[in-house]
């Protein structure tokens, strides 16, 4: 089983009437060919947490959740127990927890219903997080689990993320939104290969069809080209996934009806800052997969909070710093401990004026800091 959630019946009207969103998440860190030192927990609990996510806020989507196809490789079972693992929820069709490995015929058929269930206007969402390769053509791949099983076609089981992100308008549908949490390694084996990279793709697009429709993708990977991607060490998700979640709740605009809503412009050019801002992943570079012209809106988002990080100039100072005080010049403030380099808040997008304070153990020179709690998040330095 691949379909997890199910709003509509595959036939009939829906109820209420309306554009969905249809979202197709892959999370792969089982790889028998490539050994036991491949296999990432981290890939699996990030394709969770996107889930975990999209069922919870699924009336709160711009275009609400339709339908949820899924596909899992969890290197901690074996091949044909995998499960969702989130629990009851309601919509789901499946009559027990299992749900289909990221294999190549799998990922054909399961992307091939999600594309059905497009009707213009709908939105359509693809995450997946995987190993990751591309090539000379700067085409972005994630591996599926049955990876180098073709001898003649070794990296075949693959899907090329660059030609899902540049065709996927072509189904009329009104917004697309593309994630791709994985390394953009180079393999020596591809850069001069004839066939480039020969990995699956899910929609067939003509130049023609592409200048004929309005919309481009809004398509993000966790990692530059050539580069890699990191996750922590155990069944937590990665570390582009945790911003990107995070970003859900603070890349907003405010739009005239009064709601705060996520754009596909704040996130493209501020998930790194709200890594930083948010869990100190300064090192974390996003790479834009596809460019977009109008940027769309995703969710809204009733309490958004922008992540806020204060450090000092001199880093070494940090060690002596006691506390810090955040204040608006309404109530008596906010008060932080430090975290090694970092001290983290959280504001909501007043964008009132804060000062930021630090207490030290030993006598240092520095002055208070102003901010703005604009979106999306907030880096602050302490200077002398």
């Amino acid at each position: 089983m691949t379909l997890v959630f199910q709003r509509d019946p595959l036939e009939g009207p829906r109820v209420p009437a309306g554009p969905r969103t249809h979202a197709f998440v892959l999370g792969c860190g089982r790889f028998p060919t490539l050994g036991a030192a491949a296999e990432r927990a981290s890939t699996v609990a990030g394709a969770r947490a996107i889930i975990r996510y999209l069922i919870e806020q699924r009336d709160s989507l711009v275009a609400p959740l339709g339908s949820i196809e899924c596909l899992l490789s969890d290197p901690s079972v074996a091949p044909g127990q995998d499960v969702l693992g989130l629990g009851a929820f309601d919509r789901d069709p499946r009559v027990n927890d299992h749900v289909a490995a990221v294999v190549t015929p799998n990922v054909q058929s399961a992307g091939e219903a999600w594309l059905s269930r497009c009707e213009a206007g709908d939105h359509m969402f693809f995450y997946m997080s995987s190993h990751g390769i591309a090539d000379q053509n700067v085409s972005a791949a994630g591996l599926f689990e049955d990876v180098l099983a073709n001898r003649y076609k070794k990296w075949s089981a693959s899907l090329n993320v660059n030609v899902l992100c540049t065709n996927l308008p072509v189904t009329q549908a009104a917004a697309c939104w593309v994630f791709l949490d994985a390394c953009q390694e180079l393999i020596p084996a591809l850069l001069g290969n004839n066939s480039g990279l020969a990995g699956v793709t899910l929609v067939d697009a003509s130049p023609t069809e592409l200048a004929n429709v309005q919309v481009r993708s809004v398509g993000i990977a966790g990692s530059r080209y050539g580069e890699k991607a990191w996750a922590p060490n155990g069944p937590n998700p990665p570390y582009f996934t945790q911003a990107l979640l995070r970003s859900f709740n603070s890349c907003v605009n405010f739009r005239a009806d009064g709601q705060w809503v996520v754009t596909g412009d704040r996130l493209l050019f501020n998930i790194e800052k709200v890594a930083d801002a948010a869990y100190g992943y300064a090192a974390l570079k996003v790479d834009s997969l596809s460019p977009f012209a109008t940027p769309p809106e995703l969710v809204t988002v009733q309490t958004p909070l922008l992540p806020v990080v204060v450090r000092t100039k001199d880093l070494a100072h940090m060690a002596f710093l006691q506390k810090v005080t955040i204040t608006n010049g309404q109530g008596p403030g906010i008060e932080g401990t430090p975290q090694l380099t970092d001290c983290f808040f959280e504001v909501p997008p007043s964008g009132q004026q804060y000062v930021a304070t630090g207490v030290f153990t030993q006598q240092f020179n520095y002055q208070p800091a102003q901010f703005y709690a604009a979106p999306c998040a907030q880096i602050v330095q302490l200077c002398p």
